[in-house]
This record gives C-alpha cells, sequence and structure tokens, in this order.
C-alpha cells in the first residue's frame, strides 16, 4: 500500500545523519517534502528510537538544514543500510528552502526530460508517442525507453 503524499525526486546528496547524537554519512537517493530515502554502508548502531536528525546542504543552496525525522523504513542489502524517514520538525525558513529547492530541481529534471524526447524525435522520423518511460542511469542522467 502506498503511503506516500509527495512524489519523490530522484537525487544524490551527501548529508549526515545523527542517530543517538553520533554522525553517520549517507547518500541520499530521492527527497520529498515530507520524507528522504537513504543509504548509508552498514555498521553497528543502535537505535535508542526511531528518532534521528538530518544535517544536509541542497546543491545550489548556500545554507545547510537540519531536519528531525522518524525512521519508519529499514532494509539491508550486501552493501547498505536503507532508512526511509519521514520528516518531522523543521524551521519555516529550512521548509520554505526545501520547498523551493524541490520545485527548481523537478522542473530542471522535466526539462532534461523533455530535451531528450525531442532530440529522440528528431532522430528518429517514424517516431510516435506511444509509452514513455524516464530511468535515471548509472550516471545520474535520464535516459528515455520508449515502448
Amino acid at each position: 500500500m502506498e503511503r506516500r503524499r509527495d512524489h519523490r525526486l530522484p537525487v544524490e546528496i551527501f548529508l549526515t545523519q545523527y542517530i543517538n547524537d553520533r554522525p553517520y554519512r549517507s547518500l541520499a537517493t530521492n527527497i520529498s517534502m515530507n520524507g528522504i530515502f537513504l543509504n548509508r554502508l552498514i555498521e553497528p548502531v543502535e537505535y535508542r528510537n526511531n528518532l534521528v536528525q538530518l544535517e544536509l546542504s541542497l546543491p545550489g543552496a548556500n545554507d545547510t538544514l537540519w531536519i528531525a525525522g522518524e525512521v519508519i523504513y529499514h532494509n539491508f542489502d550486501p552493501f547498505f543500510h536503507q532508512t526511509g524517514i519521514k520528516f518531522k520538525e523543521f524551521s519555516s525558513y529550512d521548509k520554505r528552502l526545501l520547498n523551493e529547492w524541490i520545485r527548481f530541481a523537478r522542473n530542471e529534471l522535466i526539462k532534461t526530460f523533455l530535451k531528450k524526447v525531442m532530440e529522440y524525435k528528431r532522430r528518429n522520423k517514424t517516431f510516435k508517442y506511444k509509452r514513455l518511460k524516464v530511468v535515471r542511469d548509472l550516471k545520474g542522467g535520464l535516459q528515455v525507453v520508449v515502448y
């Protein structure tokens, strides 16, 4: 069952996650106004509770955001501890900054997508709009898959 209220924006942002007041470097792979998904190397961590503090700098922004969150999802793969965090508390300034940054980044993502569609259409004269899917490649770029 899907419980997310907002669309997630794919990102690659390094940040610091504080668990029991100890810092852990993490990589955010998607973000929304209500939460964030993180990957960090597997290492022993003892949670006293599900509350964490996040310190992150958004690309292109000068300020550091401090956000209190609650861990609502854990997963372990062979290399990473994956964590879904729901935002609980942050200042109105940080909330406004995050909202503006997400809006800007989403618009840039859409512009990139449309440029790729137009480039594909220009190269393939028989192109007809069937189904389009945007796939993020390993280098963080977008690929348009038509099927």
